[in-house]
């Protein structure tokens, strides 16, 4: 593990209000640190022939739902997580603490964690969706050329996170707020995994109910 001191930037942003302000102003203009690591190791990624998608918060305020985050979630297949590593820990980069899987940006002081492909959502625990193989998904991509995952994968690992971890409702409110900024018709639940079909209509209908939202 690098012993290269670096600044936190989760903790500059909690300790530091006028900084914290100014990345906040930054964010919502897709500026500033958390922007620059996100394409900085984009184009690392891609150098590697990694194949990743952006997947977390940032997915999230791809899709329109904006929400400040403190880090970069990133899916990958588990056999690049070492060829990550040997390439970029000590070039421009440090693992976030012994044996992590997640490295920090030295520049930035901003974490990326690595979600590996094949592992649960929500609880960790055996169900019908799982992380998917980035080569295996449709993707997006921003006007960088950030690639992010599709939005039906995001969608049904959203619900499947929520339906099954009490410390994941958040995602179960990300998905209240997508159907309303992306203006999803109810139709949209079929093309789901029918695992989380019924949470979606749930949700959807409780929009309507809420704001008189119509998208059939």
């Amino acid at each position: 593990m690098s012993k290269i001191k670096v600044q936190m930037f989760e903790k500059i942003a909690k300790e530091n209000y006028k900084q914290s302000f100014v990345e906040v102003d930054l964010f919502m203009k897709k500026e500033g640190n958390l922007y620059e690591t996100l394409k900085k190791i984009s184009k690392n990624l891609e150098c590697l022939n990694i194949p990743f998608v952006i997947c977390g918060a940032m997915a999230l305020n791809y899709y329109g739902r904006m929400r400040m985050t403190i880090d970069i979630d990133i899916l990958i297949k588990g056999d690049d997580l070492r060829k990550i590593h040997e390439n970029l820990i000590g070039r421009g980069y440090v693992q976030q603490f012994e044996n992590s899987k997640g490295i920090r940006d030295t520049e930035t002081g901003v974490k990326i964690d690595f979600v590996i492909a094949g592992q649960y959502p929500g609880d960790k625990k055996e169900k019908p969706i799982v992380f998917p193989d980035p080569n295996e998904i449709k993707i997006e991509k921003d006007d960088f050329g950030v690639k992010y995952i599709g939005l039906r994968e995001f969608i049904e690992l959203k619900l499947a996170s929520g339906m099954t971890s009490v410390t994941r409702g958040k995602d179960l409110s990300d998905v209240f707020e997508l159907i309303k900024e992306l203006n999803l018709p109810r139709k949209f639940g079929f093309q789901l995994n029918v695992y989380v079909q019924d949470q979606f209509f749930k949700l959807w209908d409780s929009q309507e109910e809420e704001t008189g939202f119509n998208s059939m």
